[in-house]
């Protein structure tokens, strides 16, 4: 993770230096919308080193621990801040996507965001693991955790998806993509490959919702029907 992030660090401060000699003055040399993202780059230095601090004075954290872990839960705040910059840009800018790159980047930030938390979350969701299924029904107290989970992860994609679409009209293949490389990515810790079928499919028929029901801010109704689809399609697409 810190190699990425030394990288993440030279490539932001290669543009920097690009705008600064553009430009001739450091404020504007930071694009607009991205001040945040500089800000969660120097936060994780000063992070990274506050959590080797903490595991040299308490150990490494194991299990449900390193997930409260304070330096790692504000080390997840800062990645987020970094990974959603361009959607923050975009939103700051109002820009709306007029090309195929730019409904990529839209696309793209989304994933990223998405695969972070369903990375954090995955002791509780479906992409590394089918306890949904293998859990014995005699179980109560993990069946109910294993339908809490797909709630959770669920209700964080309609979130995301219904903040989005407030702002930009989006385009055909954008949730297939995005579900399908967080099914990609996820599904390799478990060696679940057929999560990515799945979720590619699931995908494809939010996105044919999507194409039909052209859900906005001024159709309500359309908008919430889309809401439901998408919320429950590719958990429903795993079920069967």
């Amino acid at each position: 993770m810190y190699s990425g992030l030394v990288f993440l660090i030279g490539i932001r401060l290669t543009v920097l230096v690009i705008n600064r000699q553009r430009s001739g003055s450091w404020r504007e040399a930071i694009p607009q919308g991205y001040k945040l993202v500089y800000l969660a780059l120097g936060l994780m230095v000063l992070d990274g080193l506050g959590d080797m601090t903490w595991h040299l004075l308490f150990g490494v954290e194991q299990v449900l621990d390193a997930f409260f872990s304070p330096t790692h839960l504000s080390g997840l705040i800062c990645i987020s801040l970094f990974i959603t910059g361009p959607l923050y840009s975009m939103y700051v800018c109002r820009v709306t996507p007029t090309s195929w790159s730019d409904y990529f980047l839209l696309a793209t930030a989304f994933l990223l965001l998405y695969v972070l938390i369903a990375n954090t979350l995955q002791p509780f969701g479906i992409f590394t693991r089918t306890w949904p299924t293998i859990t014995p029904l005699t179980f109560g107290t993990g069946q109910i955790a294993a339908t809490s989970g797909i709630a959770i992860q669920a209700i964080l994609f309609i979130v995301f998806v219904l903040h989005v679409s407030r702002f930009w009209t989006l385009k055909p293949g954008m949730f297939t993509y995005i579900l399908g490389g967080v099914a990609t990515c996820l599904s390799v810790m478990g060696q679940l490959w057929f999560i990515v079928p799945v979720f590619l499919l699931g995908g494809a028929l939010i996105d044919l919702a999507y194409w039909y029901l052209k859900p906005s801010p001024t159709r309500v109704l359309e908008m919430r029907i889309f809401a439901a689809i998408a919320t429950s399609a590719p958990y429903a697409v795993y079920m069967i």
